[in-house]
């Protein structure tokens, strides 16, 4: 099968490329459920909630989620078409332009983020046997690996990696990995151990489903080849939820019963243990490379919907490209962060906790977590005070509120979590990054006091207030906001380096 075949366009599949069975979606769609950010996402339903609970949602939002993906599935092979082709019909060619432009962001905001996670935990992996970390070195590697993958398209991934190699590889390693965690001590104190709190089952759930249901849009991308219908909804189905289940579940027993601080610390904590715990690390860090193959691949699918004559193997290389420079960049920025040559801060914290009173952090966790309860959509955003001032453009509100209630329940309450518990203060007299804090006076959310804490905290910042406007200063105003943007950039850099 030659690549030009095994990347295929936009057009209907023909008969000639359906050739995947349900075995083979299968197979593909468990290689691509086994994922250490699926073993983080597990770890993170815990200690809130209690072990027996966390298990609970983890079934119960599996199953829900597979089922969903599974008739995405389906309906992929059904219509023979990429994910984002299908939005054509209920939308129109034109409609379907907007999604399909929201999808490509995405695609490539998760390969970066699956390169972040593929080159942390290979890092932790050279750090314990030979001594170095080297992660840029590691994201160009498995970036070129997944760009590999990419031009082999979904039917030469399955035929030349996935049936050959991952098919034996990749369970084995599972189940190394599930006996280290089971073996490691403390389960019973661990399944006795009530939840800490913050988190319902139900809100559990949500999570799951939440993981789960990321695939949707995509899923059509790698169905169309099916053979079948039905082999398109089994095999993606029950080929994503084995290894979804299990591993989310690994993910809350590891991080109770190995003694690890938090989920983002589960790569270290494999790599300490021992030889076999290595390698099987090693299995999954390679395994992790079909996702951001997946990720790039699919951009680059949804692109050719917005550029039809574009051949497809450029489009792959453009997004996996992108996606390796995305990561590189945030990796060049974590080891110098000197470099960035201005900072802007609107309407900033240093964290709910590093900016607010304990009783106020506790105020607007509850309201998110109320708030969370009513999404997707029953969100009306001037039930937050100080949002915006009274300035703002009806369209803008407009927007605002779309944006807003089509935010999930669990991102909702996993920000809110993340905000509330954030005091970055200590980090802030290292920005040598000249920085600009603008803020409206009218800013109920972060008061015009927190902007004046920071300029105090980060040394020679520049702080402006702007009259008149709430926390949303940059939509109310948009022509004072850039024009004062400006004038900093203006003040700092030579003349045309950002024009």
């Amino acid at each position: 099968m030659s690549v030009r075949a095994t990347g295929w366009g936009i057009e209907p599949v023909p008969e000639r490329l359906r050739v995947l069975s349900g075995v083979d979606l299968g197979l593909l769609w468990g290689n691509l459920g086994v994922s250490l950010l699926v073993v983080v996402a597990g770890a993170i339903l815990v200690p809130a909630l209690s072990l027996p609970s966390a298990l609970v949602a983890i079934a119960v939002g599996c199953l829900a989620g597979n089922l969903m993906l599974a008739v995405a599935g389906a309906i992929g092979a059904q219509a023979r078409v990429p994910a984002m082709v299908l939005m054509r019909a209920p939308l129109g060619e034109r409609g379907s332009y907007l999604p399909t432009a929201v999808n490509v962001v995405q695609c490539i905001g998760w390969t970066v983020f699956e390169l972040l996670v593929i080159a942390t935990a290979a890092a932790a992996l050279s750090d314990e046997v030979l001594g170095f970390e080297a992660r840029w070195a590691w994201t160009l590697a498995f970036g070129g690996a997944a760009l590999g993958l990419g031009l082999l398209g979904p039917i030469g991934v399955v035929r030349t990696i996935v049936r050959r190699v991952a098919v034996w590889v990749v369970p084995i390693a599972v189940a190394y990995l599930a006996w280290w965690a089971l073996t490691g001590g403390g389960l019973d104190d661990a399944w006795d151990r009530p939840g800490d709190g913050g988190l319902s089952t139900w809100q559990g759930i949500d999570v799951v489903v939440g993981v789960t249901v990321s695939w949707i849009p995509l899923a059509a991308d790698y169905t169309r080849f099916a053979r079948t219908e039905r082999g398109a909804f089994w095999g993606t189905g029950i080929g994503y939820f084995v290894p979804d289940a299990l591993l989310l579940a690994l993910g809350a027993v590891v991080l109770l019963t190995r003694e690890v601080a938090d989920a983002s610390s589960l790569p270290a904590a494999v790599a300490a243990g021992g030889l076999v715990a290595l390698l099987a690390l090693l299995a999954l860090t390679v395994a992790e490379t079909d996702e951001a193959f997946a990720n790039a691949y699919s951009g680059a699918v949804s692109l050719q919907n917005l550029f039809p004559k574009a051949p497809l193997a450029p489009l792959v290389v453009l997004t996996t490209s992108l996606g390796t420079a995305g990561a590189l960049a945030l990796e060049l920025y974590r080891r110098h962060p000197e470099i960035p040559r201005t900072l802007i801060l609107a309407s900033a914290y240093a964290g709910w906790a590093g900016s607010l009173s304990a009783a106020e952090v506790e105020r607007r966790l509850a309201f998110a977590l109320a708030a969370a309860d009513r999404l997707p959509g029953g969100f009306e955003p001037t039930s937050m005070p100080g949002l915006f001032s009274e300035r703002m453009p009806p369209d803008a509100v407009a927007a605002l509120e779309a944006i807003m209630s089509e935010i999930r329940p669990g991102a909702t309450r996993s920000m809110a979590h993340a905000l509330a518990d954030a005091d970055l203060r200590d980090a802030l007299p290292s920005i040598r990054a000249p920085t600009l804090l603008i803020v409206g006076d009218a800013d109920e959310r972060s008061p015009v006091s927190v902007s004046e804490d920071l300029q105090r905290r980060i040394p020679g910042s520049q702080l402006v207030v702007l009259p008149g406007l709430g926390h949303e200063c940059a939509l109310e105003d948009p022509e004072r906001f850039n024009q004062e943007v400006l004038e900093f950039l203006h003040s700092q850099l030579p003349r045309g380096s950002f024009d």
